[in-house]
């Protein structure tokens, strides 16, 4: 797996995946990205349209795209987009126990 930075030199290469971990709030999404096998990047905020606009910009960087975030009230809108964008997306559910 590659973790080049990608320069003017080998613009053409990319590396072999990102993952992003979303959390998903009314107004902002704060995602935090792992670049390969990278420690993962501080996170950024960003608005709906912000967002998917940036992650259209990771598909151009990587083999593949992995997304994740929690089930919540939002629904899977942002889930199908992810989708039909090409992102591997997953919805999972946190299952809090108690004693």
């Amino acid at each position: 797996m590659s973790n080049k930075p990608i320069t003017p030199q080998n613009k053409s290469a990319k590396i072999e995946v990102i993952f992003l971990g979303i959390d998903v709030h009314t107004e902002k999404q704060v995602v935090v990205r792992q670049m390969g096998s990278d420690t993962p990047q501080p996170a950024q905020r960003f608005n709906r349209e912000k967002l998917i606009a940036w992650i259209s910009r990771q598909q151009e960087l990587a083999v593949e795209v992995y997304s994740c975030y929690e089930a919540g009230p939002f629904g899977y809108g942002l889930h199908r987009e992810l989708e039909a964008m090409g992102v591997h997306n997953l919805v999972v559910y946190a299952i809090y126990e108690t004693d």
